[in-house]
């Protein structure tokens, strides 16, 4: 799906760590390596357009809150492939006759990256 009209995107990589911190630790937290989750979420804003085919499909799957298959893109060309789920999708009111959005998506699962 491609959205277009996008001004800004951000990724925050998540991580909940296993705390395995016991009496031989010293008094100091230890964690499990490779343990626990981790998850990507993305946000992203811009103008939107009722046009645009690949917003009327994150409009319709946000309101079945289905898991879609997503590809993000950034400016400089690196790309993240990952099946997810749309957490939010805000639509604000109209800024010299141009109506905003803010979308929020969390992976479901493995997360491909591409270098540019």
């Amino acid at each position: 799906v491609s959205v277009g009209g996008v001004r800004n995107m951000a990724r925050t990589i998540n991580n909940a760590p296993v705390d395995i911190t016991n009496n031989l630790s010293n008094g100091l937290r230890e964690y499990l390596a490779d343990g626990g989750t981790q998850s990507f979420e993305f946000t992203m804003d811009g103008v939107m357009s009722l046009s645009d085919p690949g917003f009327a499909i994150i409009e319709q799957e946000s309101r079945a809150r289905r898991l879609v298959d997503i590809q993000i893109t950034s400016g400089l060309g690196d790309s993240y492939l990952f099946a997810g789920a749309i957490i939010s999708l805000q639509r604000s009111g109209n800024t010299n006759d141009a109506e905003t959005f803010n979308l929020t998506m969390s992976s479901h699962g493995p997360l491909t990256y591409y270098a540019a």
